[in-house]
């Protein structure tokens, strides 16, 4: 059995590319648009980014995992993470992590309002 490739590319329809060639490689990764699944900015300075990673994510048996969602609050990476194989995938996967932090958001809004009125109220 052949050792497993590490480095990817995307070629024109986005699927990933198995790739030794290290220009090619750097080429992509320099290239921030390129790489980018989606971006979305919520509330409160949350950003929700998906990108390619080029590198796989799986140092064990399984397809590569190549596409990663995080979410950062004011430039700081938070806990929350997901990792995909494909960018259909990862174009989901971000969809729904952006649909969660907006109902956590409304949830909180919500929360908070229900707090003030009780406290109003006193």
């Amino acid at each position: 059995m052949g050792k497993k490739p590490l480095y990817y590319v995307l070629d024109k329809d986005k699927n990933p590319i198995s790739c030794d060639d290290m220009i090619k490689i750097n080429d992509l990764l320099s290239n921030y648009k390129a790489k980018v699944v989606a971006r979305t900015e919520l509330n409160n300075g949350i950003i929700v980014s998906t990108v390619f990673l080029g590198i796989d994510h799986n140092f064990g048996e399984g397809p590569p995992i190549l596409f990663e969602t995080m979410v950062f609050n004011d430039v700081e990476a938070s806990n929350e993470m997901e990792r995909y194989t494909t960018w259909d995938e990862a174009e989901k996967g971000h969809k729904i992590m952006v649909k969660q932090l907006k109902k956590e958001i409304n949830k909180r809004k919500e929360d908070n309002k229900s707090e003030n009125d009780t406290k109003e109220k006193r």
